[in-house]
């Protein structure tokens, strides 16, 4: 029994350092137009720092937040260029002159379903029965960022999460989006075609909601 703890601490212990070393490889858009050019529309950026960075927010198994990823700024052009172009599409001259606040724009890949099972199918004793359901079920309190619910995703695989907010014309909006991709999607390497494809789309998607949610308020 003491040889299946101490080898279940070490495996612990393993789980816990792994978050890779390998640089980030951005997904380049191709053939992104830029539909805010020539436009008075202007876009501020007051993101928190961390915001535009990549990130494992936790590699202990037992957190809330294990196998969450931020993806930070993770496309080229930037994901807020992205948003302004998306914007301007979607809204045209109701935006002509304005200047939105981006307070939050943040991307998460999260992989915790997949990668708690993996731990757990491959390990066994007492301390894993113990272990293996914390962090599981989390609320959404209890998570930094990129929760979801099972009834929000349509595809096996691990999602995107986007949480948008920002404020225009005195007026605050938010959103939060949660897209499936049609494949696996590694959490560093995004610049395979249809791994930039899926982010993309993933941008696109929240991008949308968010422009409705503005679209809303400047049409009334």
């Amino acid at each position: 029994m003491r040889k299946n703890l101490v080898g279940s601490c070490y495996a612990l212990a393993v789980v816990i350092a792994l978050g890779g070393c390998a640089e980030v490889r951005p997904a380049k858009v191709p053939s992104f137009v830029d539909h805010a050019i020539g436009t008075s529309f202007t876009i501020t950026d007051k993101r928190p720092e961390k915001e535009s960075q990549w990130e494992a927010l936790s590699h202990l198994v037992t957190s809330c937040d294990y196998g969450v990823h931020r993806l930070g700024d993770a496309t080229i052009p930037a994901p807020l260029t992205i948003l302004k172009s998306d914007l301007a599409q979607a809204l045209g001259t109701h935006l002509a002159g304005k200047s939105l606040t981006v307070l939050h724009y943040e991307i998460y890949s999260n992989n915790s379903y997949e990668l708690r099972n993996g731990v757990y199918s491959h390990h066994y004793g007492l301390m894993y029965d113990f272990m293996s359901g914390m962090g599981s079920s989390c609320k959404q309190e209890e998570t930094t960022g990129g929760w979801y619910q099972a009834s929000e995703v349509t595809t096996p695989y691990s999602p995107i999460v986007i949480e948008i907010s920002g404020e225009l014309d005195g007026r605050k909006f938010e959103v939060r989006s949660v897209y499936s991709p049609e494949h696996p999607i590694p959490t560093k390497f995004f610049d395979k075609p249809e791994n930039a494809a899926e982010l993309l789309n993933s941008l696109h998607k929240a991008n949308d909601l968010f422009a409705k949610e503005i679209s809303a308020a400047v049409s009334s």
